[in-house]
């Protein structure tokens, strides 16, 4: 037989064989279901905590109103409109109409920088001829407020600030008392996770403006903290037990291995009907027991209800 007949006849057999066992894979009609992860948004709180933090926003919104209204001599309503999360870079690195908002930043009581009220400068107008009485705001945005202006706005800073530090007793917050236009009033690392409360507040029908506290997530660890839960405690002796109990229970694997040999794919090819393949034990040797890869017994090949078994020897 020639190179090229014995070339074709493996060929031949070798596409047999891939019929037999089959050359396709199956198809994978199944759809996994997965969450998109963005990482360019911090992930420091979880829902539950983001819950907190919104309930914790209502309670400042309430005390706001309040105190808003009696500033003010009006029927305002403070509302909140979103709790979300964001690098300072986003927020702060970036040019943006933000540029010209009005900023006020708050402390602790250790006189520690701990947030800011970030006010964009239409609601800055609106606070401001709200206070002064006047029937409508400066139509032009850039012309920057008066020197009175802006102490009417520190006021309306110094009580959103006390309606924050309020609405938990974690909370004990005192207002810098300065306005800055345009850029932080103090300097936040780009990487620092902030969480930006907005809120939202209007006077009867007019159009609603809104304006921000931010904080960074950490300053708001007390306040979203996940609920307390009593933690049962073992002994060494309770948890042996537990692991013993559960490893009873599980499932192994055990394999009852009568022998083994090893053929090339060219002798496997030219296996025919009747031919003996011998294996590496004799007959009368004794057969392994096999669990998770590893022999653990000998044996003797038996029959017990019909089926075939195994004494262990």
């Amino acid at each position: 037989m020639s190179n090229e007949s014995a070339e074709n006849l493996n060929r031949k057999k070798i596409a047999q064989l891939l019929t037999t066992i089959g050359s396709q894979p199956e198809n994978d009609d199944s759809q996994i279901e997965a969450t998109e992860y963005n990482w360019h948004q911090p992930h420091c709180f979880n829902t539950d905590q983001l819950k907190k933090l919104n309930d914790f926003c209502k309670k400042v919104a309430v005390i706001a109103t309040i105190k808003l209204n009696s500033l003010c001599q009006s029927d305002l309503t403070i509302t909140i409109e979103s709790t979300t999360l964001h690098f300072a870079e986003e927020l702060f690195g970036q040019k943006s109409e933000a540029d010209q908002n009005y900023y006020m930043a708050f402390n602790n009581k250790q006189g520690q920088s701990y947030g800011l009220i970030s006010m964009p400068t239409k609601t800055s107008i609106t606070w401001t001829t709200q206070l002064l009485g006047e029937p409508e705001s400066k139509q032009d945005d850039n012309i920057p407020l008066s020197l009175l202006e802006e102490s009417l706005l520190s006021d309306v800073n110094f009580i959103i600030i006390e309606s924050v530090s309020n609405s938990h007793d974690s909370l004990n917050l005192e207002p810098v008392k300065i306005i800055i236009q345009g850029q932080a009033p103090f300097y936040i690392e780009g990487t620092e996770e902030l969480c930006k409360m907005t809120f939202g507040f209007q006077e009867g029908e007019s159009d609603k403006n809104e304006f921000s506290v931010v904080m960074p997530c950490s300053n708001l660890e007390s306040i979203a903290e996940k609920s307390e839960q009593t933690v049962e405690t073992f002994s060494n002796n309770d948890i042996l037990k537990a692991i013993t109990e559960c490893l009873h229970k599980m499932s192994v694997n055990v394999t009852a291995q009568l022998s083994s040999t090893v053929l090339t794919f060219e002798e496997i090819m030219g296996l025919q009907t009747g031919d003996i393949v011998l294996l590496d034990r004799k007959i009368n040797e004794p057969i392994n027991v096999i669990a998770e890869n590893q022999i653990i017994f000998h044996g003797q090949p038996a029959k017990s209800a019909g089926k075939y078994s195994v004494v262990i020897t």
